[in-house]
Parts: C-alpha cells; structure tokens; sequence
C-alpha cells in the first residue's frame, strides 16, 4: 500500500511540475508580446504621422506667471493605427512671452516628447505641437496667474 501511495505522491509532483513550467512559458511569451506591441513603429517601416490620431496634454493646467513655476507639455505623436512614432522633430508654436524649454524634441519610442512651459505675462495661452511642419492635435491652452 506504501508503494502505491508513494507512485500516485510521486506522479502528482510531475504533474504539478509540468504545469508550472507551461504557466511559466505562458507568461513569458505573453510579456514578450506585450513589450513589442507597446512600442513605436520602428525606423524601418512606414510612418506616417497622423495629425488627427497625434495629441498632447497639460500638467498642470495652470501655473504661476513667475518664470519659475513650469507646466509640462506631453506630446504624443502616433500613426493612423494609433503606434507612437519615433524620432520625430517636435516644435510648439505658441506667443511669444511663453517659454519653451525642450526637454525631449525628438519623439521616443513611444512617440512622446516633452516640453516644459514658463511665463512671467498671467494670461492664458494657446499651445500647438507640429512635426515637418503639420500641425498635429488638437491645441491646449496654458493659463499663467
């Protein structure tokens, strides 16, 4: 009877290691597919920047008119399929009493790029992003008290 027990406790661990090791297998593969989906569109295949698919936000939305307090600018620059586009030039188009310092121009794998926005003139200003000179998504607006 102890042999029987032992054979049935021996095969239950294969069993159960053999499940393991395809859950393991199963992980990893979706992991790998995860990590290559989310990425931009490589340098090698088409990318066509879409000016509709492409936006950009604000955070915060307002700041203090003091040149020191910045609102960060987040463009994303996508493909009609909606995948970020790298290595793209980004420009902000704005008034001239907002600064703009460039964090990251080039769009990354993501295809985001940032910018940091500053002003010492409260008001409120109208922001636009263009890449090769297109105008992409729609325009936010910075508020300075």
């Amino acid at each position: 009877m102890s042999e029987v027990f032992h054979r049935l406790k021996k095969n239950n661990l294969l069993s159960l290691s053999i499940l393991l090791v395809l859950l393991l297998l199963l992980s990893i593969g979706v992991n790998i597919r995860f990590l290559y989906s989310s990425k931009a569109a490589e340098p090698n295949q088409v990318q066509l920047v879409s000016t509709t698919n492409s936006y950009m936000f604000l955070s915060p939305v307002t700041a203090q008119a003091n040149d020191t307090e910045r609102i960060r600018v987040s463009v994303f620059v996508l493909n009609e399929r909606g995948i970020g586009v790298s290595n793209q030039e980004v420009t902000l188009k704005t008034m001239p009493e907002v600064k703009i310092e460039a964090i990251q121009s080039v769009s990354d794998n993501y295809g985001r790029a940032i910018f940091d926005t500053y002003t010492n003139s409260p008001g409120s200003y109208t922001i636009t992003a263009q890449v090769s000179g297109h105008t992409v998504g729609e325009a936010v607006t910075a508020i300075f008290k």
